[in-house]
């Protein structure tokens, strides 16, 4: 593709773009011999092409017909997971949110590691937080707070007792015969240790 970018006095700038590299290809209309003496390419080098033609070679990071355009390269969005880019020179940086990590802001922190869940509770990771997946028998952000046995479900209190006396916890335990203390105790205890 060949575009006229612009006039300066004598000097006609026509850009060339590649598909593998960008130049610019000047044309002066002037008896000097030395054309790169006379016009300056900002960001790279200039080469002579002809009597009449010199072309800049732009530095990486930098485009246009004499090199003085810097190619932004945040227009391209590299930044994952709302992380702001900052264009610089032949490249750019990511700043990225809370809980975001990695060049491109790509790696989610593992808000789990090391587990801030208590007492035994599951630990899920999200973007920036976490959530814990308490045992039951304990409640709050972390599983902090013991609840007691008292305050179990109904359908917790039934799994346990239905355990005691053998039947399964969708069968009534209501009607069911009281055992010994010492018995309810030891299988109770049995009991939540299988669900922990």
């Amino acid at each position: 593709m060949i575009t006229l970018l612009a006039t300066l006095s004598t000097t006609i700038v026509i850009n060339i773009i590649m598909p593998s590299r960008k130049f610019t290809l000047n044309l002066i209309s002037s008896s000097s011999k030395d054309l790169c003496g006379q016009t300056t390419c900002v960001y790279g080098t200039c080469t002579q092409t002809g009597q009449y033609t010199f072309q800049c070679n732009c530095d990486d990071g930098y485009t246009g017909a004499l090199c003085d355009s810097n190619i932004n390269e945040c227009a391209s969005t590299p930044c994952n997971n709302h992380g702001r880019c900052t264009d610089g020179i032949d490249g750019y940086t990511c700043s990225c949110d809370r809980g975001f990590s990695g060049a491109q802001c790509e790696i989610n922190i593992d808000d789990c590691m090391p587990n801030p869940c208590q007492n035994f509770a599951r630990c899920t990771d999200q973007a920036n937080g976490f959530t814990c997946s308490c045992n039951n028998g304990w409640t709050g952000v972390l599983c902090e707070t013991n609840i007691g046995m008292s305050q179990v479900s109904a359908h917790f209190e039934y799994q346990i007792a239905a355990a005691v006396v053998g039947t399964s916890p969708s069968e009534s335990v209501r009607g069911a015969p009281e055992p010994s203390r010492d018995i309810f105790v030891y299988r109770i205890l049995d009991v939540i240790l299988r669900i922990i």
